[in-house]
């Protein structure tokens, strides 16, 4: 399955960035963690009524080091910033992390999510697949960086 996401997930990049050259980065694991247990554990996708729901993190880093977060759903179709103290806390939590290899570049996480539990939901893998790949286009950045998909399983009424 994991490869498949990211067969998917890198057709879509080329396709949306076909003009741009791509190139292979080295992603730090703490900063990967961090993105992790501050961000995306604690950010919940809109609509919970559907066994699979993505939705896209964007983190640009300025080159003077700034950090900017902002999350993309293709339900409403626009990018939205997250709260100010996950922000925060996140931005905290990097203090030792060396960010020079990230400045001046978009990283983009996608991010899915299973729901599990006792209810039937309607089981919507393609759709869950499709809403967590951007359908936007990036203009005036020089640097993206995709990671790979995360895949987080959530219980309805257990945090999400």
């Amino acid at each position: 399955m994991r490869s498949f996401l990211t067969f998917a997930f890198i057709l879509n990049f080329a396709w949306v960035c076909n003009s741009q050259t791509i190139s292979k980065s080295v992603f730090s694991q703490d900063f990967n963690t961090s993105v992790i247990q501050n961000l995306v554990l604690k950010i919940k996708p809109a609509n919970s009524n559907r066994k699979y729901m993505g939705y896209t993190l964007l983190i640009y880093v300025s080159t003077n080091e700034e950090i900017e977060i902002s999350k993309f759903e293709n339900a409403d179709g626009e990018i939205r910033p997250i709260m100010e103290e996950l922000e925060m806390g996140f931005v905290k939590s990097l203090d030792d992390i060396d960010l020079t290899s990230y400045k001046g570049c978009l990283i983009v996480f996608p991010i899915i999510f299973e729901m599990i539990g006792a209810e039937n939901l309607e089981d919507n893998f393609s759709e869950g697949i499709k809403s967590m790949v951007p359908m936007i286009t990036f203009e005036k950045v020089d640097c993206i960086q995709f990671q790979e998909p995360i895949i987080v399983l959530g219980k309805r009424g257990h945090g999400f």
